[in-house]
């Protein structure tokens, strides 16, 4: 693989997802649950909701003390944070709060809790949480402080420099979600930089004449090979692809993204500059979603992909268009990190999980592909085939006239060593 490999990406449709939830005869990932934005995840029915107090005993207490102080009985490899104090990194409101007991947060102790508490009992441990500490005075917020309500939210513009020595994106786009999480994409050439926690947006561009860098609010938590990522898709030989972003959409509760992958050196959408000018069809159409998962033991994030056969852009439906019957996706490569995988063990579900302990920070990577039928078929389970190059992992996504479905995981351990590992391959394996 071409050292420019370096990003990662993860795409899906939505109305696929839900279809494909209910056809594919498995389903993904059994042992790691998506964390929902604002729904019930764990599908318990008719029993008595908790109130807060018993929830925080049962659930909080070990880690954060019987009051709150961040004393609790469990010993973290940092200390827990104190409820009394009344500070919280990623919000003190209790929607925040309910947002980051359902997500956790990746790179620390804490996991989230959307798959095992109900709605209910989540957001009454969140109120019960902000009485611990000292009372709340409203702050007004700026007009131009944009917020994740009921519905995801896209906003472009520019951005500072990710990480120091980084150069400014002058054309990105940042992705917020129900779950607390917001996603920080270059748009030129579509590739992750950052997933972020908390707040959304300053549009701080709107002041003066604009052109002026956006205020991302959020936290990071996680930067992608250490915030300047490379193209996400190469070839099967290797030889890096351009993603163009076609269009953004808002299903449900969910945020996606469309674009086409293209050959190096076909350049910004050949074919529309005029009604004469030449086609060249691109390699792949693809779809992207993302979301919060977590383990018990690691919170982190899920990519959900989709990749079919390229269509024409020209086509009046203006979404890429459909491929044509007959047409098929040739062979590609995910990049999936620019270090090596240490570990490497089979999960329920047709689930492929890496460790990368080189990785900055170190993660643990879930895979699951499957091609699907859409006409009455059922998803076809794919092994994950795992490529080293040039020193990074990558995942080998074979050719198909059928569309290719991948869900990829990436969880952030506080620490990452045998312990943490056999713990989180047991939690797996349940």
């Amino acid at each position: 693989m071409s050292a420019t490999m370096r990003s990662i990406h993860v795409l899906g449709s939505a109305v696929f997802l839900g279809w494909a939830l209910s056809s594919c005869g498995e389903e993904l990932f059994p042992e790691l649950k998506q964390v929902p934005g604002n729904v019930n995840a764990v599908g318990e029915a008719e029993q008595e909701p908790r109130s807060g107090a018993e929830v925080f005993a049962v659930t909080c207490a070990l880690c954060h003390g019987e009051t709150g102080d961040g004393q609790g009985i469990v010993v973290l490899d940092r200390p827990a944070r104190s409820f009394q104090e009344g500070a919280f990194s990623f919000g003190n409101t209790p929607e925040a709060l309910f947002r980051t007991i359902s997500a956790g947060i990746g790179g620390t102790p804490m996991p989230g809790f959307g798959a095992t508490l109900p709605e209910v009992e989540r957001r009454r441990v969140a109120d019960f949480v902000i009485s611990l500490g000292p009372e709340q005075v409203p702050a007004a917020g700026a007009a131009s402080i944009l917020h994740v309500q009921e519905r995801p939210l896209f906003v472009r513009g520019q951005f500072r420099a990710p990480v120091p020595g980084a150069a400014e994106v002058p054309r990105g786009l940042m992705v917020g979600t129900l779950d607390g999480l917001s996603w920080q994409y270059r748009a030129d050439d579509v590739r992750l930089l950052a997933v972020r926690q908390g707040g959304f947006v300053d549009r701080s561009d709107w002041g003066g004449r604009g052109g002026s860098p956006l205020k991302l609010l959020g936290k990071p938590v996680h930067f992608l090979d250490g915030g300047t990522p490379g193209p996400a898709f190469a070839t099967d030989g290797g030889a890096p692809l351009v993603a163009r972003l076609r269009s953004t959409l808002v299903e449900g509760d969910q945020a996606w993204l469309r674009y086409r992958l293209l050959e190096e050196s076909v350049g910004a959408f050949p074919g529309l500059a005029g009604p004469s000018a030449g086609y060249q069809p691109g390699v792949a159409m693809v779809h992207e979603s993302c979301s919060a998962a977590s383990l018990p033991s690691a919170a982190g994030y899920r990519r959900s992909l989709r990749l079919e056969p390229d269509g024409d852009p020209r086509s009046s439906s203006g979404d890429g268009g459909s491929a044509a019957a007959g047409a098929a996706r040739p062979a590609l490569l995910l990049h999936l990190a620019s270090t090596g995988y240490s570990e490497m063990v089979n999960g329920p579900g047709n689930t492929t999980w890496l460790r990368l302990d080189d990785a900055d920070p170190p993660v643990v990577m879930g895979l699951q592909l499957y091609l699907v039928a859409f006409e009455g078929g059922v998803g076809q389970p794919l092994a994950a085939v795992i490529r080293g190059l040039d020193g990074a992992t990558a995942l080998s996504l074979p050719a198909s006239d059928a569309p290719l479905q991948v869900e990829w995981t990436t969880l952030l351990p506080s620490t990452l060593n045998d312990a943490t590992w056999a713990t989180m391959v047991e939690e797996i394996q349940q």
